[in-house]
């Protein structure tokens, strides 16, 4: 079988290469796990931004009907009339109200839950990262084949293209968990539904990444 073209090794990997049965098998235990570690974490991060997912969505649903319900309150065409003075109607309106209410902190409460699982996930992210970049030394300095190097190669490729393409999520999370705390303190339903589109996205950049 073909040998693995020669390329320039770190003092590392060239202590790997020419070290014993020992160092060798030392070296490639440990990248190993590295690898297994870093599959984990990135699994753990798609779990978590999977359910971000459907976590938006519902905030974004819940956003909306309580919009809607406080559009419902103010144009009820009954304000102002006899019937406005009533027990019956102040109940009802009582009760649209807490309804509202609970629809907004609801949405809330998943977007701020998502915004914490997408930094959780980022954070996990960029372990893997790092753990896939550490394997990668050992791993190219022990590759015998071509197939092996190759193997190495795209998996340090891919690892630094992720840590690229996440980048701008933390900047991107920061504004976003801005825009959900403003509209919180301002019990603002247009602004939270703007906020959970800002977490949507947030969640679809971290998804491209991680």
């Amino acid at each position: 079988a073909p040998s693995a073209p020669a390329r320039e090794l770190t003092p590392k990997q060239r202590d790997i290469r020419d070290g014993d049965f020992q160092v060798q098998r030392a070296a490639g235990q440990l990248a190993a796990e590295q690898v297994q570690e870093a599959l984990d974490l990135a699994a753990w991060s798609q779990t978590l931004l999977t359910a971000s997912v459907d976590d938006v969505e519902v905030a974004l649903e819940s956003a909306s009907r309580g919009e809607e319900q406080q559009r419902r309150i103010k144009s009820d065409p009954r304000a102002g009339t006899a019937v406005s003075y009533t027990l019956g109607y102040h109940q009802q309106q009582l009760a649209m109200k807490q309804q509202a209410d609970a629809w907004f902190n609801e949405a809330v409460g998943l977007a701020e839950k998502v915004v914490a699982n997408v930094e959780a996930a980022l954070g996990k992210t960029k372990q893997a990262v790092e753990k896939i970049v550490a394997a990668a030394e050992p791993l190219l300095a022990l590759a015998r084949k071509p197939e092996h190097q190759a193997r190495a190669e795209k998996a340090l490729q891919q690892a630094k293209q992720a840590e690229l393409s996440l980048q701008a999520v933390p900047q991107a999370i920061r504004s976003t968990r801005g825009k959900v705390s403003v509209a919180k303190n301002d019990r603002n339903y247009k602004g939270l539904i703007d906020a959970c589109a800002w977490v949507q996205d947030a969640v679809a950049q971290a998804s491209q990444g991680c």
